[in-house]
């Protein structure tokens, strides 16, 4: 079978996930992050299912804002989100530890992919993500690596595999 969508990375895996080293499916939750969360060596584990590995890359996200209205400062832990026009009023903050600034610009692949909804001609904004989502998720399983990816989390890539 050759996959064409997620849902049949999902059935593939079903029926495969003990040559993974997975025991046992705990459950299914297709609108959460992890998609799945599975026993492997005893201990739950977090998987999410994508298509393209790109994909994935929208799970990061927390917020953008635009550079021509908002600037950036890191005090005591923690990012603020400033008016550039009144650097003195904080429109939302988030924990440095958990989250950090992208700035698309310095990305080596397209911020089409990174930015959900992202337009060519609007300026760059400051793009706040999560630093890491390996707590949640341990592996990403997908049908097609189509990107490099720089988090601690295991991809499983099912297009070079013998599956039923």
């Amino acid at each position: 079978m050759i996959p064409t969508n997620e849902q049949e990375i999902v059935y593939l895996f079903s029926r495969n996930h003990e040559k993974f080293g997975f025991e046992k499916i705990k459950n299914f939750n297709p609108h959460g992050t992890p998609d799945c969360i599975a026993i492997m060596k005893g201990k739950e584990v977090g998987i999410e299912f994508e298509y393209k590995l790109n994909k994935f890359f929208n799970h990061y996200f927390k917020a953008k804002f635009s550079k021509k209205i908002y600037n950036y400062k890191i005090v005591k832990g923690k990012i603020l989100i400033y008016q550039r026009n009144s650097p003195r009023r904080i429109m939302q903050e988030f924990d440095n530890k958990v989250y950090e600034i992208w700035d698309p610009n310095k990305l080596k692949i397209s911020r089409s992919l990174l930015i959900p909804n992202y337009s060519s001609k609007e300026q760059t904004p400051l793009v706040i993500k999560f630093k890491t989502l390996s707590k949640r998720i341990h592996y990403i399983v997908c049908w097609d690596k189509n990107c490099e990816f720089d988090d601690d989390i295991e991809i499983i890539e099912l297009k070079n595999l013998k599956l039923s």
